[in-house]
């Protein structure tokens, strides 16, 4: 796993973050920061603990932290932006892009009927 430089996250993560209105552009630079912070040296299955459910990158919590700070404002300014993008996360099948699509879901200020909605994809595409 490489080390974290926090200043270079915040730069990718904020320069990511302007994808927010494109979520498969949003998606693809995901996926190449996950990459880059991924745990490579991990063997499921061989330490102790079992095989993920579901392909993981096995990134530090930091790094998905500092892209949900990076999502949070831009959630709470243009919910339905934050529902096609958290759409776009869950269908996605790796661990870290369903873990950012819930949490943007719960970072959209409340309108509990979209939210609702959201969430009944999410639990029949689960």
């Amino acid at each position: 796993m490489p080390a974290i430089r926090p200043a270079l996250l915040k730069q990718q993560s904020a320069a990511l973050a302007q994808e927010f209105n494109q979520p498969n552009a949003y998606l693809r630079g995901l996926h190449l920061l996950l990459d880059q912070y991924a745990n490579r040296a991990l063997r499921s299955g061989q330490t102790g603990k079992p095989r993920p459910l579901m392909p993981a990158y096995d990134v530090p919590q930091p790094v998905l932290r500092q892209l949900l700070v990076d999502l949070e404002p831009r959630a709470r300014q243009d919910p339905e932006s934050a529902l096609a993008l958290s759409g776009v996360l869950w269908e996605d099948s790796f661990l870290e892009t369903r873990l950012l699509a819930a949490s943007l879901l719960g970072k959209i200020p409340l309108r509990p009927e979209k939210i609702l909605d959201q969430l009944q994809v999410f639990l029949q595409t689960a």
